[in-house]
C-alpha cells in the first residue's frame, strides 16, 4: 500500500470504485448507482473525504462537480483489500476469543 495515503473504509471503497471505473461522474450519478447509502447528503461527504484524502479530484462545470479518480484504480483496490484483510484478521481473533 502506498504510505501516503490513508485507508479507506467499506463505503468509501464502493465509492472510490465507482468513481475509478465511471469519473468523472456528478455526485447525483453516484447516488444513483449506489442507492444503498442512508441518505442524500452521504454522497458529497464522501467524495469530500476521499478528494482530502487524495483519492480523487474535482471540477465545477455550470453547478456540476465532477469527480475523477487521481490515484489508479489499483491503488485504490490495495487500499481496499488492506482494510478488508485486517478486518478479517479482526473478525478471527474475536472468535478464537470466544
Amino acid at each position: 500500500m502506498d504510505n501516503d495515503l490513508p485507508s479507506l473504509c467499506n463505503v468509501e471503497c464502493e465509492v472510490m470504485t465507482l468513481v475509478c471505473a465511471e469519473g468523472p461522474i456528478a455526485a447525483d450519478a453516484v447516488r444513483v448507482r449506489l442507492p444503498g447509502l442512508p441518505d442524500k447528503s452521504t454522497i458529497p461527504t464522501l467524495l469530500r473525504r476521499l478528494e482530502e484524502k487524495g483519492y480523487i479530484a474535482h471540477v465545477v462545470e455550470g453547478r456540476t462537480a465532477l469527480y475523477w479518480a487521481k490515484q489508479p484504480r489499483g491503488q485504490a483496490v490495495a487500499n481496499c483489500r488492506e482494510l478488508q484483510l485486517l478486518a478479517e484478521a479482526i473478525r478471527q481473533a474475536k472468535s478464537w476469543q470466544d
